[in-house]
């Protein structure tokens, strides 16, 4: 790490930070079809949060930020296969709540709290650094 105000890092009080690129998650909808896609996330006072929906279109990769996991389906209780997606290296899951109508839920990981919005509980996925390609809708 190099300080000082050559542009590679900055110095303040002593100390260096080091201005790291953000790693993002990215998901490129493969499909003949629309997706819809949902996000969960904890927010800054440590409440899982998660709101849907946004259309993906065929060929349409979309980039969240790094800290989101998330949910995509065909249409309501059909959702595209991710088994492959979760299983890799530095991929997490986590269920959070889904509402089939646009929405946002607090306490997103609260079974009670889901079953009073209308939802019900999904596995929402961050891929980490793997870029994921959906292809093929579940079975």
């Amino acid at each position: 790490m190099v300080c000082g105000s050559d542009g590679t890092g900055i110095r303040s009080g002593g100390e260096c930070f080091d201005p790291s690129p953000a790693i993002a998650g990215k998901s490129c909808n493969y499909l003949n079809t629309n997706l819809s896609m949902a996000q969960g996330y904890e927010n800054s006072n440590g409440i899982w949060v998660s709101e849907g929906w946004w259309v993906v279109e065929p060929g349409e990769c979309v980039v969240y930020s790094d800290n989101a996991f998330t949910y995509f389906k065909i249409s309501d209780g059909v959702a595209p296969n991710r088994k492959a997606i979760a299983e890799m290296a530095g991929s997490e899951s986590i269920k959070l709540c889904q509402v089939n109508d646009r929405f946002t839920v607090f306490q997103s990981d609260s079974g009670s709290v889901c079953r009073n919005a209308g939802g019900n509980n999904q596995i929402f996925i961050n891929p980490g650094a793997n870029p994921e390609l959906i292809k093929s809708p579940s079975r």
